[in-house]
């Protein structure tokens, strides 16, 4: 009876201190309720019942409900596993129900407090909570990954708000690292979310609430996200994100006029669609969660709300690595995150986070039609003797290849300004990226000729070196009134392959040769250098006179040990 379920979520209601004990009293509470939500008794998404009784019980219910979801937020954010699946349970058990009562999604305010439990979790979140939430939760359900990327937006744009509230600025440490964990723990659920590949990946997709077949989306409410899809307006809302666009830069008051005639065209373009939609009765509607142009563009929107937020330097490394090969390629507009990359690109402090943005500006610059007239300079700029040694030079030095030997319109006192800085590097850089850099100014000096005069250039010449090696602009750093000296220090390098390399550089046999494959030049290490001098046969002079001992007869040592002579 309703008195005898009342009084056993009474009982279930009251915490315990001894946790398995608690655990499995939530777990049986959230049984409990859910129980009820499959019977009709308790449902969310609709009115209350009209019938006063129905309506009271239904209310002692969602109370119940709503305390049970916070004692279990509570236990969440105190890193409780047990209490994080209780609550995807309850997320599972506790639909919205549409005002059709035709189909049943996700509880998307539900979804949101758990989201919001897990970011209060102070310092990173453990392993085993990372694994659950992606391989149990988010993973196998492509319905939970698109409410949950409204989520994510919705925390983010929360955050934000604060954020100008505060005039962008904090009033202590402890609230920007409250800002920060949020946002962390944030990137590290988006990361987890994948993006389907292609329609058909779409169409395989497994959801925690299947609608039926033949169902159309509801449009008169019932839920606080739009469930309908639709391929008109699914980037309409892009521009309150306050992201770089295209459309905003096109802008020109003398062109108002033009501005409307296009729009008006668009307009008439769109309309027969529609139109031939709604006649057309074997056109099914699909739910937004099942809609692939749907999920790109909610994907997107997620991302770069995101990013409006300060990220602490590891999740930004993490982002950078990500978006260029998981995201770009597929979002419908990716030159919206030009002004992200752009930004962790020009930082003067960036150091390594700028190798990273690399990346991401190159595909933007070569594949989006970004225009970046700042994008060399950049580049110039973080050639330095510590990228030498970072940890993601290998990608930097195969970008700075794409960057400089297949792009032939440089001009050539930029080009020479990159070989300058390039040898003046390897000076004090390891072997391995010692042979990068001669191998790249090989290339460049033998595709330019015109920089030829840095090798050639006569001893009787001025021996001043006109390079200005302070100087960050290259058209500026005045590197063909110079020569590339530093190629007669290299010569000298204990290591015999740089030497013979540097010895061969702007000689006449090196122009008859190909050009190097700088691939062969990226995986170089110590081990890889010193193994190919071992597999190496030289000839060695053999002694005449069989030695009587360790040392020379004039050394200081020369009875110390002495070989037997019989």
């Amino acid at each position: 009876s309703s008195a005898d379920t009342a009084r056993k979520i009474k009982e279930l209601l009251k915490e315990g201190h001894e946790e398995k004990a608690d655990a499995v009293r939530l777990d049986e509470l959230r049984q409990l309720l859910g129980q009820l939500v499959s019977d009709g008794e308790l449902v969310f998404g609709q009115q209350a019942p009209k019938n006063a009784v129905a309506a009271k019980w239904h209310a002692y219910l969602k109370k119940s409900h709503k305390s049970m979801v916070s004692q279990l937020c509570e236990r969440i954010s105190s890193r409780k596993r047990t209490a994080l699946r209780c609550m995807m349970g309850v997320v599972a058990s506790s639909p919205l129900r549409s005002t059709n009562n035709k189909y049943e999604h996700i509880n998307d305010e539900l979804l949101n407090q758990c989201v919001k439990s897990i970011t209060d979790i102070k310092g990173d979140l453990d392993k085993s909570l990372r694994h659950m939430l992606e391989a149990e939760f988010i993973r196998p359900y492509r319905d939970v990954q698109y409410y949950m990327l409204g989520v994510i937006k919705k925390i983010a744009n929360a955050e934000y708000d604060t954020i100008q509230e505060h005039g962008g600025s904090f009033d202590g440490e402890d609230e920007h690292a409250a800002l920060t964990n949020v946002t962390s723990k944030l990137v590290q659920i988006l990361l987890m979310i994948p993006l389907p590949k292609s329609e058909e990946d779409m169409a395989q997709s497994k959801f925690l609430f299947t609608p039926a077949d033949g169902v159309e989306p509801d449009r008169k409410g019932g839920s606080a996200r739009k469930a309908w899809s639709d391929d008109e307006d699914t980037d309409d809302d892009d521009n309150d994100l306050g992201m770089h666009t295209d459309d905003e830069d096109s802008d020109d008051d003398g062109n108002d006029d033009d501005d409307e005639d296009q729009e008006s065209k668009k307009r008439k373009r769109k309309r027969p669609k529609k139109k031939r939609r709604l006649l057309d009765k074997s056109y099914v509607r699909k739910f937004s969660f099942q809609d692939y142009s749907s999920f790109r563009s909610e994907y997107q929107k997620a991302w770069l709300t995101l990013l409006k937020l300060p990220l602490q330097t590891s999740d930004l490394k993490k982002v950078l690595r990500f978006l260029p090969s998981e995201v770009l390629a597929i979002v419908p507009k990716p030159l919206r995150f030009s002004d992200f990359f752009m930004s962790a690109y020009a930082d003067e402090e960036a150091g390594i986070v700028g190798v990273l943005a690399l990346e991401g500006i190159f595909l933007l610059v070569t594949k989006h039609g970004l225009e970046y007239p700042e994008f060399y300079k950049q580049l110039y700029r973080l050639i330095t003797p510590r990228i030498m040694f970072a940890k993601y030079r290998i990608r930097f030095f195969d970008l700075l290849t794409k960057c400089l030997a297949k792009n032939n319109m440089l001009p050539a006192h930029v080009v020479a300004a990159f070989c300058k800085r390039l040898c003046r590097c390897a000076l004090s850089s390891p072997p391995p990226a010692i042979l990068f850099c001669l191998a790249l100014v090989s290339n460049l000096i033998r595709v330019h000729r015109e920089c030829a005069c840095l090798i050639n250039r006569s001893r009787s010449d001025e021996m001043t070196d006109g390079y200005d090696a302070a100087e960050e602009d290259p058209v500026k750093s005045h590197a063909l009134q110079s020569s590339l000296w530093e190629v007669c220090v290299l010569e000298k390098h204990y290591i015999p392959a740089i030497q013979t390399l540097a010895r061969g550089l702007g000689s006449v046999e090196e122009s008859k040769m190909p050009l190097y494959i700088m691939e062969d030049f990226l995986d170089h290490s110590y081990k890889s250098l010193f193994d190919q001098e071992k597999k190496k046969r030289m000839k060695t002079a053999l002694a005449f006179k069989k030695p009587t001992s360790l040392f020379t007869n004039e050394d200081m040592f020369a009875n110390f040990l002495e070989t037997s002579t019989k």
